[in-house]
């Protein structure tokens, strides 16, 4: 493997964890927002775990991220790279997030 395949490689790698960092938060959240769901989350005990599997998922996500733009051969131009993976990181931060900050709001918040 020569070093565009190898880097083009890396690159789709790196779009491909952002891209399932987003699509498991979304459907982690819509399980979570289900009522059968709410029954589960109303112990502190529970919201500490799901904060607790978000952030190692997010670290996860973050730490393959950079694996790649670490692992990605030299090359005369790395800012595309560098801003590329500034924003894959931004936003599985941003997604992880959203299960991460509903399990802080007050358990008796009833919809509207």
């Amino acid at each position: 493997m020569n070093c565009a395949e190898m880097d083009k490689a890396l690159w789709d790698l790196a779009n491909s964890v952002t891209a399932f960092a987003i699509l498991q938060t979304i459907a982690f959240v819509y399980v979570l927002v289900q009522p059968q769901a709410n029954v589960y989350l109303t112990t502190p005990f529970a919201r500490r775990w799901i904060r607790i599997g978000t952030s190692i998922f997010a670290a996860a996500y973050c730490v393959a991220i950079w694996g790649c733009y670490v692992l990605r051969p030299p090359s005369g131009n790395d800012s595309p790279w560098l801003w590329a993976s500034i924003g894959r990181t931004v936003a599985a931060l941003l997604v992880c997030g959203i299960p991460f900050l509903s399990t802080l709001a007050p358990k008796d918040v009833k919809s509207r």
